[in-house]
């Protein structure tokens, strides 16, 4: 049983790392802090970001910081970039899983990282350079810290949780207060539980353990609001108080947003929720574990449900929990015609899926007419989806780590099948794909080096990602938050429709949303249109204009 489940971890870490480097940086949150890493690589600078140049303080430094080391070690490339988020992945699971052992036994924490390596969510975000993942492996870590001094110390002492805190001001220092939220919330719901089962309560030294978290966690902030004091405004009212009680970020959503977020997220195992819904005779779950894992869930989820800006990442730091609750309850599950009812719900969940891929790429008009796959994806999806199926008929008969890994196994292997056609389904991904086409063809061009480069009306840091030089850009897609100095602005123009466009003969691309071009902006008969990609168009001004 051992070297089975062990084959099924190695397989995941396999399937986890496949074609990693196959699709380029995507648009925009990948390739903005792609190039913000590339950047501070190059400059050695790493108190302040910069991003295309201009400082960038819209995120704390520890992402940058370690992508940028990353690209250190693998080079300024897709696989440099990404190696930080696989890792932290990679240290996610592996926590998840000591703190199931911990708090429930060794099944419970080994089901908790198949079920946890196997959703959707986690796997795109594990190989997606964003801070999401970043942050989870630190606020997980914090917690796996307090889930061992509650499980393996007897009578703790005040420097036993000193992980706890310092792991928590990392969490804050890689994206914000989500990082401190995640864990304080775990630890209440603890004590929670102690308090209402007159359990010995945990002498947690919150003020002094509560100083060491924000000393980490406001370290960088008040080292660059030192150099620079308008930014003290900034941070506090823009990016923190604004954040959350309005919505001039632009992330507005409902209050609902996260319920479909997650339930899309945890494919394919949310349907399992279904034999949850009966009484369960399992107690494990219930003790203090239960609660600070139900704590870690709940309470964060409704504080981003009534934060004004919302994304489907912010969630992220919730899954683990959600694996372990999963585990408890279904560690062990045997036959029965709830969890007959679920099972059948994910077959046909991937049914769906793999006929609905299959019917838009072989019928034609479904996909873009420039939109291919590789001559191998429908035989190996066809296989992927087969093995997913059979992985859910058995599990009628009961759950169990080996079954829970096999499905997982199926699940991973459908989706990086995907994942490798994500170059050939580019124009079919709007917005959301990546530039490196459009950089190797302005490569090609004589004279590219020197050439003006505008990103006009749009976010295109992929473009600075790939020609490891700086472009021009607009002053609304610049996150321009000090003055600029003249080098600066004369690369920030006003706006899309006040471009300053060199002469002399200097050539110029310019690289925009197909419905810019549609405004007339960039006549043919001035400009040629060299590439598109998804909704990006490339366009070269004419030697005679």
């Amino acid at each position: 049983m051992n070297t089975r489940l062990a084959l099924i971890g190695i397989t995941i870490v396999i399937l986890y790392g496949a074609f990693l480097g196959r699709h380029g940086v995507l648009q925009q949150t990948e390739a903005r802090y792609a190039e913000v890493a590339r950047e501070m690589k190059v400059s050695r600078d790493f108190l302040m970001p910069t991003l295309n140049g201009v400082p960038h303080v819209q995120k704390p430094p520890v992402t940058y910081w370690l992508a940028a080391s990353s690209m250190m070690l693998f080079g300024e490339n897709e696989i440099g970039a990404r190696a930080a988020p696989l890792a932290a992945g990679f240290g996610v699971l592996l926590l998840t899983a000591w703190i199931g052992t911990l708090w429930f036994d060794r099944k419970v924490g080994t089901m908790a990282l198949f079920l946890l390596a196997g959703s959707v969510e986690f796997y795109a975000l594990s190989r997606t350079l964003c801070a999401d993942m970043i942050m989870t492996l630190w606020s997980t870590a914090a917690i796996a810290a307090f889930a061992y001094v509650t499980a393996r110390i007897r009578e703790p002492r005040r420097m036993h949780f000193l992980p706890f805190f310092v792991f928590m001001g990392i969490a804050f220092a890689t994206k914000g207060p989500m990082g401190i939220v995640v864990p304080v919330c775990m630890a209440a719901g603890w004590q929670v539980y102690s308090r209402r089962h007159s359990a010995p309560r945990l002498r947690i030294p919150w003020a002094t353990g509560m100083l060491i978290t924000l000393g980490l966690a406001v370290g960088w902030f008040v080292a660059v609001a030192w150099r620079y004091p308008e930014l003290w405004r900034y941070f506090l009212k823009y990016e923190l108080v604004d954040r959350f009680f309005s919505d001039v970020h632009g992330r507005s959503e409902p209050v609902w947003y996260f319920i479909p977020v997650l339930l899309a997220g945890w494919l394919p195992w949310t349907p399992l929720i279904v034999p949850l819904f009966r009484k369960s005779d399992r107690t494990s779950w219930r003790g203090p574990g239960g609660w600070a894992v139900a704590a870690w869930a709940i309470a964060p989820f409704l504080i981003l449900s009534l934060s004004g800006s919302k994304l489907a990442t912010y969630v992220l730091p919730l899954l683990p929990a959600i694996a372990l609750w999963f585990a408890s309850r279904l560690c062990g599950e045997t036959r029965s015609r709830w969890l007959t009812v679920g099972v059948g719900i994910q077959m046909g969940y991937f049914l769906l899926l793999g006929s609905g891929v299959a019917f838009a790429i072989l019928v034609k008009g479904v996909l873009p007419s420039a939109t291919a796959v590789d001559s191998w994806f429908l035989p190996v999806w066809a296989v992927a989806i087969g093995l997913a199926v059979g992985a859910c008929w058995k599990m009628r008969k009961g759950t169990s780590v080996q079954r829970i890994g096999l499905l997982s196994v199926a699940n991973l292997l459908v989706f990086a099948s995907l994942s490798s056609q994500i170059m050939g389904l580019a124009p079919a991904m709007g917005s959301g794909v990546s530039l490196r086409p459009l950089a190797e063809r302005i490569m090609l061009e004589p004279g590219w080096e020197q050439a003006q480069i505008v990103v006009a009306g749009t976010r295109g840091h992929g473009i600075d990602f790939y020609l490891r030089r700086f472009v021009d850009s607009n002053q609304k897609y610049a996150d321009i938050a000090l003055p600029l100095t003249p080098e600066l602005a004369a690369r920030i123009h006003p706006s899309y429709q006040d471009i300053r466009f060199a002469t002399n003969g200097t050539p110029c691309f310019v690289v925009a949303k197909e419905r810019i071009l549609r405004r007339g902006l960039f006549p043919p008969s001035q400009w040629d249109v060299l590439l598109q990609q998804g909704s990006f168009v490339l366009l070269k001004r004419r030697e005679s204009s």
